[in-house]
């Protein structure tokens, strides 16, 4: 069994109403519960103030792995009036970039050789029903358990 929570605000709803009257959301906060007891969290926001954000987490009994947000540079300033970085990157395409263009070179290096490529239609399958059960979780205001293949 694998749950799945997830609770969405239009924030920019409060600043442009076009987008609350749309019933559109911007700010996600979605918990997966694994099959082993795991906690993944991920958190989206396509409008923040400073770019968008998405950033997850999954906390199991011996380890945490973390993924932020991409930044033009890695370069922070820290002193002692705060600490400074590069906004994330804004758009989709400059943030996924060198993630597209390595799966597209992945697609087309295993079809050359004739190997199998890694990530495999089951794996949109899944993808798509963790997104569907999140999305009804969402408009049901409830938790969603999804059973495992």
């Amino acid at each position: 069994m694998i749950d799945v929570a997830l609770f969405g605000a239009g924030l920019i709803g409060q600043i442009d109403p076009a987008f609350g009257e749309a019933g559109d959301i911007d700010t996600t906060a979605v918990t997966i519960r694994t099959r082993r007891g795991r906690l993944c969290q991920i958190n989206t926001n396509r409008r923040a103030a400073y770019g968008y954000d998405q950033r997850f987490e999954v906390l199991g009994a011996r380890s945490l792995r973390q993924a932020g947000n991409h930044r033009p540079t890695e370069v922070t300033l820290a002193g002692a009036d705060g600490i400074q970085s590069d906004k994330p990157d804004a758009f989709f395409l400059e943030r996924d970039r060198a993630a597209y263009a390595a799966e597209t070179a992945h697609f087309f290096s295993a079809l050359q050789a004739g190997t199998p490529v890694r990530c495999t239609i089951d794996d949109a399958v899944k993808a798509q029903e963790l997104a569907d059960a999140a999305t009804r979780s969402w408009k049901e205001g409830r938790i969603v358990a999804l059973q495992p293949a």
